[in-house]
Parts: structure tokens; C-alpha cells; sequence
């Protein structure tokens, strides 16, 4: 958001379409792996519902790991994988699709700190839509701070800004209708 001078303003992006950037080897392969399924990788392509099941699909089809054949079938016979994935992990059933929401809120957490370095946020980073409040633990582990503070020289400005998730998965929505009225 910025002020006009009379109000605070939201910025209109499609942020979620801007280029993934791995930090790490892993992260290149699954970069490399998501280039041959789709071309462009976006951050929507890994922070999403889609990007979930994209996660959990290169951990097992990639890296192999070991999952429970059963598990595995339900969730490809799924129409909404992630769905599915998203409740393992909740209810530690899966280890694979635990390994997938860590992961996923690393990604998340080091997303979020571009955002807030390339916007200047240093008011407060919040983190709003459907995914976060449904994985609330996952982004109270480390994985998320961690990795919203690893910026280098600039870890130490990151690590003062506040980040708050917004609870109410409508909240977005709400905003946007507000903003609207006011505005008509």
C-alpha cells in the first residue's frame, strides 16, 4: 500500500506471476522439473493449490523419496490433490506431505521477504488467502522466519519487520469490496 496524501492505496499486481528464483540445488532441480512441465515457473506455480501437489509430485517422482503407495494412489486419483496432501500433513499421516508444507512455507517465507525488500514494507508484511490459515502450524515452525530473514546484508532490515497472517481466509476479499464502495 501507499498513501496519497489522503488514503492508503493497495497495489494492483499479479505478483504470483513473477519469475521463481531458487536459493539452493534442490530448489534448481525442482525449477528445471517444473520448466519441462510448464515453460515459465512462476511463484504461483509453487505458492499455490496447484503448487502444492507441483511440490509433493517432484518430491516423489523426482527425488524419489518414500511414500505409501495407497496415499499416493488417492492423491493422483484426486481432482484437487493438494487437498487431500494438505490433510496428511495436518494430521501427520504422510511424512512426504509433511516434508511438502515445510517446504512449501520456506518457499512462502522467502518470497514474502522480496516482497517486503522490494516494496520497502517496513511496516508489516501480512499474509493473507485461503492456504496460510488452514497450515497455521506449518508457518509457526522456523522453516517460514527462516527464510524470510535469510537476506544476507540485508537480513538484519528483514528480521525487523513484522509479519502478520491474517486469519479470516475471506479477508482479501473483504478488502477489495471495501475499497471498491469507497470508491464508487
Amino acid at each position: 500500500m501507499y498513501f496519497d496524501g489522503v488514503m492508503k492505496i493497495p497495489f494492483a499486481t499479479e505478483g504470483g506471476h513473477t519469475d521463481f528464483a531458487p536459493r539452493n540445488e534442490i530448489e534448481i532441480e525442482l525449477f528445471r522439473y517444473l520448466k519441462n512441465i510448464y515453460g515459465h515457473v512462476s511463484y504461483e506455480r509453487i505458492l499455490s493449490g496447484m503448487g502444492i501437489n507441483n511440490l509433493y509430485r517432484f518430491l516423489v517422482d523426482i527425488k524419489k523419496v518414500k511414500i505409501n503407495k495407497i496415499f499416493d494412489e488417492e492423491i493422483k486419483k484426486h481432482s484437487q490433490p493438494q487437498v487431500v496432501i494438505t490433510q496428511k500433513a495436518l494430521n501427520n499421516e504422510c511424512t512426504v506431505c509433511v516434508d511438502v508444507f515445510n517446504w512449501f512455507v520456506s518457499l512462502y517465507g522467502a518470497e514474502s521477504s522480496n516482497l517486503a525488500l522490494k516494496h520497502f514494507a517496513i511496516g508489516g508484511v501480512y499474509i493473507g488467502g485461503g492456504i496460510a490459515p488452514k497450515i497455521l502450524n506449518f508457518f509457526k515452525n522456523k522453516n517460514f522466519m527462516n527464510a524470510f530473514i535469510d537476506k544476507g546484508r540485508f537480513s538484519n532490515l528483514v528480521n525487523d519487520i513484522p509479519v502478520k497472517l491474517i486469519l479470516n481466509e475471506r479477508a482479501t476479499l473483504l478488502g477489495a469490496a471495501y475499497f471498491a464502495f469507497i470508491n464508487r
